[in-house]
């Protein structure tokens, strides 16, 4: 673990929470300082770019986020068809026909909010005349691609507004799919995760071929403690062999968390190994196979699994509080480093925005195991203020230090750096 000294000026933490990028793919760690995985958003049938919820995968506090794209520029509008059995009627007034062939013309190249208001113009124009069945549908149709269009651009911005446009975009076409998911990475942002799950189950019964959409009601699903039915989301996304292997490894990710969560080691492993087979130099496979072993008592594979992750570029606080607790509270004498254990938890809490309690924690069980425990005292106060009152184990260990004891691992819990 000696390494681990040298890495500080590579360490650049890429966080992933509930924003939109998948529109959080990070759902990878979806929360605070753990977040593995994340929530992917709009994309079409052939795997397009879209919008995540954060949760799993890319490496982060909640993994490296990517970025959200346009669902609705992957997929064409609808173009007029003025023929037909219901075309217009002779004497039907021509303004409203040419306002959506006006429209439609302006999708070829719209990219800006003012690009997609203008088309929105048009089309709220056109709708106002009298039309045809089939003409108020096509209205209808493109409208709801136009709003669809902007919500995409105001998402992350104005989540209020990019919400009403994906609502709205329903209403106009309850087929739009890329509406109904951008609206459920909307709502899961928001923390509405009901009916987040409810948008992501109409996208999958119009796409039951659209790999984000299974991986964003994983991570819902696994945010939630419902990590079986997660994994069944996960296993599903897999069989689907998504051309993008950036979600394979976000599943596998995720699937290989809520094994480790239900206490099932070996499947756990095989997940993180699978990770490794496609990228070689993904820190979180190898921080979570690490925590997986330190639970099997394997310490020395833990160790080799740590100091691998903190040695790789992109390494963030993730994998330095995984590496901050072995070293500090490990058990095994012959693993524990005071130095070590203080400086992990000290570069997770440089690469934080705010004060958060998991690296505060971290940072008391270091002192507590360096024998400083008036510090680790001060530390694991702040944490009790911070922290959640159901924090599990929180309220002892600060006992244990006004005790004057340090903190030593219980194997039968998960590691603490792992909530």
């Amino acid at each position: 673990m000696k390494c681990m000294a040298h890495t500080k000026a590579r360490c650049q933490e890429r966080r992933v929470c509930l924003t939109w990028r998948w529109l959080c793919r990070g759902l990878v760690w979806l929360v605070a300082a753990a977040a593995v995985g994340g929530l992917v958003g709009p994309a079409v049938a052939v795997e397009p770019e879209a919008r995540a919820v954060p949760g799993s995968g890319s490496n982060s506090a909640a993994a490296a986020t990517k970025n959200a794209s346009s669902a609705g520029g992957a997929e064409e509008p609808p173009d007029p068809q003025p023929a037909g059995p219901d075309a217009p009627a002779a004497n039907s007034p021509p303004g409203a026909q040419a306002k959506f062939e006006k429209a439609f013309s302006l999708t070829m190249s719209a990219k800006t909010l003012e690009d997609f208001e203008a088309i929105i113009a048009l089309c709220e124009a056109g709708l106002k005349e009298e039309l045809t069945t089939q003409q108020a549908a096509y209205g209808k149709r493109l409208l709801s691609w136009a709003l669809n269009g902007r919500g995409e651009l105001q998402a992350g911005t104005d989540e209020a507004s990019a919400l009403a446009d994906f609502q709205r975009a329903i209403e106009l076409d309850e087929k739009n799919w890329k509406a109904l998911f951008n609206r459920g990475v909307a709502r899961a942002v928001a923390g509405a995760l009901e009916e987040a799950e409810g948008d992501f189950d109409q996208v999958l019964q119009l796409r039951p071929g659209f790999s984000k959409a299974w991986l964003n009601r994983a991570e819902l699903r696994r945010q939630q403690g419902r990590f079986r039915d997660a994994i069944a989301d996960y296993t599903q996304l897999l069989r689907l062999r998504p051309k993008d292997q950036s979600l394979a490894v976000d599943a596998l990710l995720g699937r290989g968390h809520c094994h480790y969560t239900l206490r099932s080691f070996p499947q756990a492993v095989a997940d993180y190994n699978a990770v490794l087979e496609i990228d070689p130099t993904n820190v979180l496979a190898y921080t979570y196979r690490g925590d997986v072993r330190f639970d099997q008592q394997a310490y020395g594979l833990a160790a080799a699994d740590y100091r691998r992750a903190v040695d790789l570029p992109g390494v963030g606080v993730r994998t330095y509080l995984s590496a901050a607790w072995f070293l500090a509270t490990c058990p095994s004498s012959r693993y524990r480093d005071a130095e070590l254990a203080l400086k992990a938890a000290q570069h997770a809490m440089e690469l934080t925005s705010a004060p958060d309690w998991h690296c505060l924690e971290a940072l008391a069980a270091a002192h507590a195991n360096a024998g400083d425990f008036d510090q680790a005292v001060a530390y694991q106060s702040k944490v009790l203020e911070m922290a959640p009152p159901d924090a599990e184990g929180a309220a002892r260990r600060l006992e244990l230090y006004r005790n004057r004891r340090p903190y030593r691992r219980e194997l039968q819990q998960p590691s603490p750096a792992a909530r």
